[in-house]
């Protein structure tokens, strides 16, 4: 009887028609935006992970003799990196904030100490805040863990003297890892 209502009544089978396609059609549309946003996600870490190797093993060790190199430890934000030999004399300062944490390294040059690079740690609400309103932070990405990214930036305005550590500075942030 059901059947022959919507066979007899071609509004109200158009009506059905016109609901079912409407649901249907919301329900693609989350579907492609979740992936969408999944996908936007993924390429913002790939394009920065890759371009910068994230150490997890302690394979670089037999590789390049890391065993004289000296620690810096964070226990604030719960990691560790090993310096090179090149930048063993380097001081750590830290600025924390509620938006971003800054943990600059300087290096000694002729005129005392001279920023060379930086660990940044957003709080992962920031970084998200900060990727939907279109303003990536600077810097290319190392790792994370449950609350915060970790990425890293080269000082802004590098001197002659300090150019030729940037190699240097991608060998200690490799060796970033986690000790919580």
């Amino acid at each position: 009887m059901e059947v022959q209502i919507f066979q007899t009544n071609p509004r109200l089978r158009g009506l059905l028609l016109i609901l079912i396609f409407t649901f249907a059609a919301s329900g693609i549309a989350l579907a492609v935006l979740a992936q969408i946003q999944a996908y936007h996600r993924d390429q913002i870490y790939l394009a920065t992970e890759s371009s910068l190797p994230v150490h997890r093993s302690n394979q670089i060790d037999q590789k390049i003799g890391t065993e004289t190199w000296k620690t810096y430890r964070n226990e604030e934000y719960g990691f560790e990196m090993v310096f090179t030999d090149a930048l063993r004399n380097y001081r750590a300062g830290g600025v924390y904030g509620t938006q971003y944490s800054y943990v600059p390294f300087s290096v000694p040059n002729d005129r005392g100490y001279i920023d060379l690079f930086a660990i940044v740690v957003y709080p992962k609400a920031e970084w998200y805040k900060k990727q939907a309103e279109d303003k990536q932070p600077v810097g290319v990405f190392v790792a994370e863990n449950d609350d915060n990214i970790f990425i890293y930036q080269l000082s802004q305005n590098p001197s002659q003297s300090i150019s030729n550590l940037v190699k240097e500075v991608m060998k200690v942030v490799s060796t970033f890892k986690f000790i919580k």
